[in-house]
């Protein structure tokens, strides 16, 4: 297939994991998850 002309839809969830603001290593950070996945290298063509 050399081209096409549509729409894809995607719902994509992170989950992370909330804790004591004095303990901020210990918890789990959705967004920055979710920053990895929408930064991560696309194929090419």
């Amino acid at each position: 297939m050399i081209a096409n002309k549509g729409v894809s839809w995607v719902e994509i969830t992170c989950y992370g994991r909330t804790v004591h603001g004095s303990m901020p290593e210990t918890g789990i950070n959705a967004i920055a998850h979710m920053n990895q996945l929408l930064n991560a290298p696309r194929p090419s063509g």
